[in-house]
């Protein structure tokens, strides 16, 4: 089963996991049936729930926690827009507030867009502003990922929707100064955590766009469907890109994750497209070492039918890879990329360092 799919429905944050203030629960997601071995996950959590029952007074000046008492007293400021609690976040003895504020009903320059401000304080007391961030669009999240290894200090995402489906993925520096475009996605949220190679330390998995450059099912003019995944390693308190490597000589049309070995390690299996003059694809297998990937295994494809959507299956025989195709006509037929009836399926199976067919093709 793939880890994540990009829908048109999925433009709302994907589910999150309950926060209280002084700390959160972040479990595993756990597989959806028992007999499908997809890789376990963990998700970041949503920071409206961080703030749920939290209200701001009608001045925006303090920050009422459920039962109504104080909770933070905002400093004062000279703009009149209105504000919007994102989420909070405990960092040591204090607390990171994350406000949105409305662009100004009268703007001046630099008044008239969103903006995601950071308060920093204690419980009951008065807060200190720590920064501020403009925020592209009209929909934005923030976002918090706790690693297991509770040594390590949280995560904060912010995600925002700068119009259509796209959105991108920004990493928050621990000084709260600066933030680091991570990815780009058409409405898939803000990623997901995966511990690929079985060390505790999880990768965040953002899922980009992707699709045959062959077979665009009348999605013109982005090729689709297909989502290829962007791998990010931890390193120190950021998070760098190994996935697609730049010297990747092809494009990724889908990808996806499974623990085709059953070791605990997860690998990434790609389908790839190289875009010269004589169409060419291939099925590939990944693994993880070391914070880069070491190609395992890689077999050509055939030019025709063309090869858009990669997954998995388990089989008495071990974890099967599928290769869904269709043909030029059929990539023309509405709705084909989501209907079983139209393509062939091929499987494959990893053994040793082989991607070795597993059966005939069926309808």
């Amino acid at each position: 089963m793939k880890t994540f799919t990009p829908s048109v429905m999925n433009i709302c944050p994907l589910m999150f996991f309950a926060m209280d203030v002084l700390g959160f629960s972040q479990p595993s997601v756990p597989p959806v049936a028992p007999a499908d071995s997809k890789p376990q996950t963990r998700r970041a959590i949503e920071g409206s729930d961080t703030v749920s029952g939290y209200q701001l007074s009608p001045d925006s000046r303090v920050v009422l926690d459920p039962s109504g008492q104080v909770f933070m007293r905002l400093p004062a400021t000279q703009r009149k827009a209105a504000l919007e609690l994102m989420g909070m976040l405990q960092q040591g003895p204090n607390i990171e507030l994350y406000v949105r504020r409305l662009p100004d009903l009268d703007p001046s320059p630099g008044t008239d867009q969103y903006r995601l401000e950071i308060y920093r304080g204690k419980r009951g007391g008065a807060a200190t502003f720590v920064h501020d961030f403009p925020l592209d669009g009209a929909y934005q999240w923030v976002r918090f990922f706790q690693p297991p290894n509770a040594g390590n200090s949280p995560a904060v995402f912010i995600a925002v929707n700068p119009g259509s489906l796209t959105l991108w993925t920004y990493l928050l520096a621990p000084n709260r100064q600066s933030m680091q475009m991570l990815f780009e996605s058409s409405g898939a949220g803000g990623g997901e955590f995966i511990d690929l190679d079985h060390d505790g330390v999880y990768e965040l998995i953002g899922p980009g766009n992707g699709g045959s450059s062959r077979c665009t099912f009348s999605l013109s003019p982005r090729p689709g469907p297909g989502t290829v995944p962007q791998v990010f390693v931890r390193a120190g308190a950021g998070y760098r890109q190994v996935f697609p490597p730049r010297d990747l000589m092809s494009g990724v049309v889908d990808g996806t994750f499974a623990d085709l070995r059953g070791d605990g390690a997860v690998e990434l299996i790609a389908l790839q497209e190289d875009f010269g003059k004589e169409p060419a694809q291939a099925l590939a297998v990944y693994r993880l070492e070391n914070k880069s990937f070491r190609l395992l295994a890689q077999t050509s494809l055939p030019p025709q039918p063309i090869a858009f959507l990669v997954d998995t299956r388990d089989s008495p025989r071990g974890k099967e890879i599928l290769v869904r195709s269709v043909t030029p006509a059929e990539c023309e037929i509405p709705g084909a990329a989501y209907r079983e009836d139209i393509g062939t399926v091929k499987a494959y199976r990893l053994n040793g360092n082989k991607l070795e067919a597993a059966q005939p093709e069926t309808r």
